[in-house]
């Protein structure tokens, strides 16, 4: 037992090598019988058309699932081919998903390729994909956008709704008057070359009707992917780039990714979501740099960065992506950090503080080091005892400072922030939100104090604290 899927190119004939083959067959699916090469097989061998599986279906979801469950309920009973112009699974979707479902299931399955349409498609286009090819039936903006730097061939676009949509699904990414061509390989009737706009605009579509739409280059696109800002940055790194952009390097451009991350919080703040998508732009054009940096100098590129994280977190959820079972949040970050500490090789290290990021801000660190320092019970029950701590912490501060002892001072200091941080976090607040928030109502405030202060014909150079104060009390009621 086992599944043949036979490849009859534009399916003007049959081939006698291909009729011998069907001869053993228990079971032959053809597509239609609108074309010479699938009544011929019928008249030789016989075989059963699916133009009326076809007419009966919902969509062709439901069409191409219905000739998957007949083709594996016949290879029960026999030797099953399924005939389909083109190349065979390349060119035909319900082609393609047999031979998925069928391998999946371990059922012996094998291709007799013919001429590709797509090829033949091309051919007639007069369109030669020196970047890349992309054949799909997919017309979700998804499967369509993706790439639109490789020239694109949509199979079966046969009926206006189909050309409808895939209209719809383009638009998002290419120009209205992009020009694009439908031809039809079986018929052999040549090539229609057409704005994108007109594609659903009535005319005679055929049963194999395709549709090639040439790539666009970088300056016409109007819809970019990751790979398109790669590319960006290593123009703009080029001789012929930015002067400023040439002479960065990994630790010039530091600050600068410190700073987008902030402005990214400062949008998440907002509820924006332009804004918020505007700055994650800002941020992941920080990560492509540093990327194409790593990629010049031979040190990682983009499908480092990519794969690495997939891996990372395919590995560190092996309840999703394994057999662990876990019940609670709980579970799942004790499992993160130990898994963690096997990648890291810390198996006998007890610590959990150790792999703290030195590079993250002071306030941040401070808080990842209590939760983790928390998972192992090394915490308050709530916040008051922490609260008391920090007036400890306080009293300690002042008396170092006016003992003149500078050095003891700084770090009683910093035991205060952190013992601030602490009560922040027990009460189930973030203190870096918390202090950006401050920060913001501190500038929104002395903005206003400025304008006031202008109104008055003054300078808040030229005013005493008591005038200012003033207008602070005026500007903290706006």
């Amino acid at each position: 037992m086992g599944i043949t899927i036979v490849g009859m190119g534009r399916a003007q004939g049959v081939e006698p090598q291909v009729l011998e083959r069907l001869k053993g067959c228990a079971e032959i699916l053809l597509q239609t019988q609108a074309y010479p090469g699938f009544r011929g097989i019928q008249e030789a061998v016989g075989g059963r058309y699916l133009d009326e599986l076809y007419e009966s279906s919902q969509n062709f979801a439901a069409f191409n699932d219905r000739v998957v469950r007949m083709a594996l309920e016949a290879a029960e009973k026999g030797e099953v081919a399924l005939c389909v112009a083109g190349d065979g699974a390349g060119d035909n979707a319900a082609a393609a998903q047999l031979l998925s479902v069928a391998r999946r299931e371990g059922i012996a399955v094998g291709v007799l390729p013919g001429p590709s349409l797509a090829t033949l498609a091309l051919a007639e286009a007069g369109v030669v994909p020196e970047r890349g090819l992309r054949v799909t039936d997919d017309l979700k903006k998804e499967g369509l956008t993706a790439n639109s730097g490789m020239d694109l061939v949509i199979p079966e676009v046969n009926s206006p709704l189909r050309a409808g949509m895939a209209k719809l699904a383009l638009l998002e990414a290419y120009p209205h008057d992009h020009r694009v061509y439908l031809s039809d390989p079986l018929e052999g009737n040549g090539v229609e070359e057409i704005p994108l706009v007109e594609l659903d605009r009535p005319r005679a579509f055929t049963p194999f009707c395709t549709l090639v739409v040439p790539r666009l280059e970088l300056r016409e696109k109007e819809c970019f992917a990751m790979e398109d800002l790669i590319e960006v940055c290593r123009i703009l790194r080029s001789p012929e780039g930015c002067p400023w952009d040439r002479e960065q390097t990994h630790d010039s451009l530091r600050r600068n990714l410190l700073e987008e991350a902030y402005e990214v919080l400062g949008a998440i703040q907002e509820g924006d979501p332009f804004h918020m998508a505007e700055e994650f732009g800002d941020l992941l054009l920080q990560i492509a740099l540093h990327a194409v940096i790593g990629e010049e100098h031979g040190e990682y590129d983009i499908t480092d960065v990519a794969t690495g994280i997939c891996q990372k977190m395919m590995r560190r959820h092996p309840h999703v992506f394994g057999d662990v079972a876990v019940s609670s949040t709980g579970e799942v970050l004790d499992n993160w950090e130990e898994i963690k500490r096997r990648e890291r090789g810390q198996e006998g290290q007890k610590s959990y503080l150790a792999d703290v990021g030195k590079g993250l801000p002071p306030l941040k660190m401070a808080e990842e080091i209590q939760k983790k320092a928390a998972r192992w019970g090394f915490d308050w029950e709530d916040y008051r005892p922490a609260a008391e701590k920090v007036r400890e912490e306080l009293l300690e501060l002042t008396e170092a400072f006016d003992g003149g002892r500078k050095e003891e001072a700084l770090a009683e200091a910093g035991d205060l922030l952190f013992a601030c941080v602490n009560v922040i976090r027990l009460m189930g607040l973030d203190g870096d939100t918390a202090l950006f928030l401050t920060c913001e109502k501190f500038k929104s405030r002395f903005l206003a104090m400025e304008s006031m202060a202008a109104e008055e014909g003054k300078s808040l150079k030229e005013m005493d604290l008591d005038q200012m104060d003033a207008l602070w009390e005026r500007a903290k009621k706006h």
